[in-house]
């Protein structure tokens, strides 16, 4: 250590990685007050306390094409850190996920003898991984899965599962009264959640098709409610002027007001897709409109106190099995991401992550041209009476919770942090 005070360099990339690595800071600060931490991250992060180096805000893509985009700001990103952490290294590095990123940085920093942690290593969702990867990158890995410690320790790795992280991050913020008093939602009516994802071309893509089963299913149950947790990186001003210009939807947003740096999103055709969709799946209108509620970052509410949730693929499948939400899961988006689609991901077998833990399908998955409307309507309708579908899944479900353990494995994780640091840990906060 250059000082007395122990110095972490956390290093993110996407919005998943972003929180996890706020969440470990924080509790960092929490055990230890005067450490230093900087590092790669986004809003979640700087909230934590973290001193960014480097802004991964606008780092996330889908598919390869929109990967590729990225990779020029990605080498350069990645040339400044290199240098920076090069120079003046800090005590520690943990690497949070963002493989194709932080594996290369890993293996240059630890040439050079900084110590490395690897929090979730890629692939850590496989059932039977190589972990080859990591042999010149980590001195220890924290896993969010039992069968990743387990196949890293058979591998000769330090590796330690203390749970996943999202159990302690994963829980309502209010009652469902309170919920449906402040959003202004019939608690006697059924909500049921629309989650469209966190990046622009989710959004694009996704949300059309969330709107269009909705309008379908208001026509067969008059008495649904709909509720779309917009993430802090969507403009939501500009969210709902495109669903203004759409004659069958009247959406409400609780959401801040949007600022200027949201430009880009407002440029995103949603109207127009939107209509697009709607011929594609010979779509009639309703005689009357979709009520569609937009509410900031309540992604956690929301699946807590809806019947049912359609979900994009990702880190909100994880979430809504933690808190039992029946789901159907999609993945749709441009026409490229459908040909790559076609290319390479027909031998997936679950892109679900209560599917891919329990190696069967739990939650029915609609990918590419299968997730339309009509198949999302039909999927869904299953799971909101009180259906045999809809009683296999909520098993299945707790089912998923078990296997991911028990709370408290983001201060576990700092704990494990401090212990790779030196830090006399009876004498924390002394």
């Amino acid at each position: 250590m250059s000082s007395n005070v122990p110095s972490v360099a956390i290093i993110t990339g996407e919005a998943s990685g972003d929180l996890h690595g706020a969440c470990l800071a924080a509790s960092l600060k929490d055990i230890y007050p005067g450490i230093d931490i900087s590092g790669v991250g986004g809003r979640r992060m700087r909230e934590a306390g973290v001193r960014l180096l480097h802004d991964s805000s606008s780092w996330s893509a889908i598919g390869i094409a929109e990967a590729l985009k990225l990779v020029p700001a990605l080498l350069r990103a990645q040339g400044k850190l290199k240098k920076q952490l090069g120079s003046c290294p800090p005590d520690l590095v943990v690497l949070v996920d963002f493989g194709a990123f932080n594996l290369r940085l890993g293996t240059y920093l630890h040439a050079r003898g900084v110590p490395v942690m690897y929090y979730f290593p890629p692939g850590s969702w496989k059932r039977s991984a190589d972990y080859s990867r990591l042999r010149d990158v980590a001195d220890r890995v924290v896993t969010p899965f039992p069968w990743s410690a387990e196949s890293l320790s058979n591998q000769g790795f330090s590796a330690d599962f203390f749970g996943h992280p999202l159990l302690d991050v994963v829980q309502p913020g209010m009652a469902r009264d309170e919920f449906c008093r402040r959003f202004e939602f019939d608690p006697d009516r059924p909500i049921i959640g629309l989650l469209p994802g966190s990046r622009n071309q989710e959004l694009l893509h996704i949300l059309p098709a969330l709107l269009i089963s909705a309008a379908r299913l208001i026509q067969t149950s008059p008495d649904l409610q709909f509720a779309v947790p917009l993430a802090s990186s969507l403009n939501a001003d500009a969210i709902e002027r495109e669903l203004a210009r759409v004659p069958w939807i009247q959406s409400q947003s609780y959401c801040p007001r949007a600022h200027s740096n949201f430009d880009k999103v407002s440029r995103l055709p949603l109207s127009s897709v939107i209509a697009e969709q709607s011929r594609e799946d010979r779509f009639t209108a309703p005689p009357s409109k979709v009520h569609v509620k937009l509410l900031p970052g309540m992604a956690y509410d929301v699946l807590a106190h809806s019947r049912a949730a359609i979900v994009s693929s990702g880190t909100a499948t994880v979430e809504a099995a933690i808190l039992g939400c029946p789901m159907v899961i999609v993945y749709r988006g441009s026409r490229m991401m459908t040909f790559e689609y076609r290319l390479l991901g027909r031998n997936i077998k679950y892109i679900g992550m209560p599917n891919i833990m329990l190696d069967r399908m739990l939650c029915p998955e609609l990918r590419a041209e299968d997730a339309n409307p009509t198949r999302i309507y039909g999927e869904i309708s299953a799971l909101i009476p009180d259906s045999n579908e809809r009683s296999e899944m909520i098993h299945g479900l707790d089912e998923v919770r078990r296997l991911l353990g028990t709370p408290g494995a983001v201060r576990k994780t700092a704990m494990a942090v401090l212990d790779m640091l030196g830090v006399n840990l009876p004498a924390v906060g002394a």
